[in-house]
């Protein structure tokens, strides 16, 4: 039902496969670093801006939307927002830089494996870039904006992810089939 589900499951690898994904061990924190700035850079960044005349002309980020949120005394949907789009795509990169430091770990990796399952199923990033994807191709109907660079950071930012979650997926199951191997007193192949 959610791509991260199929991005971050944990298929067995056969002791045939495990060597062709030894890249991974290179590739997973290449990508975190990448998705992490596109992140850093996605938050920050104006995706669009409000021309109507009757209205102020304002730019729109992530962050300035949350401050703004909280200026006018709507915690409740800053938190929500914050906690959505901020929290929780941060702490999925950082649970799966540990998954990439304890790949050695059988046991370490199957819990954090679940709690990166945990965090993803409640990180919208992707579903706030489709919305405001949707709300930049017919919003202009409603109301004038123009795009800003911030929208295809976003994008950016949601395709590091959905690579992250995938590769960092394939990582955990080569890791626990070279640990399961090591276990039975099999070949490592690391």
């Amino acid at each position: 039902h959610h791509l991260h589900d199929r991005a971050t499951g944990e298929t067995p690898i056969g002791k045939e496969g495990r060597a062709s994904f030894a890249w991974l061990v290179w590739c997973v924190p290449i990508l975190g670093l990448g998705a992490l700035g596109t992140l850093i850079a996605a938050l920050q960044a104006p995706y669009l801006k409000i021309t109507a005349w009757f209205l102020d002309d304002a730019e729109y980020s992530i962050l300035g939307t949350i401050r703004a949120l909280f200026e006018e005394r709507e915690f409740a949907f800053g938190f929500t927002v914050a906690a959505f789009l901020v929290v929780t795509p941060s702490l999925r990169i950082v649970l799966i830089g540990l998954a990439w430091f304890r790949r050695h770990s059988a046991e370490k990796l199957g819990r954090l494996s679940g709690a990166i399952r945990l965090v993803d199923r409640w990180c919208m990033l992707d579903v706030f870039g489709l919305a405001i994807g949707l709300f930049l191709l017919e919003g202009s109907n409603l109301v004038p904006i123009e795009k800003r660079g911030g929208v295809w950071l976003l994008v950016v930012a949601v395709a590091a992810s959905v690579l992250l979650a995938k590769a960092s997926g394939l990582l955990i199951s080569w890791s626990v089939g070279q640990a399961d191997g090591a276990a039975a007193g099999g070949e490592n192949p690391s």
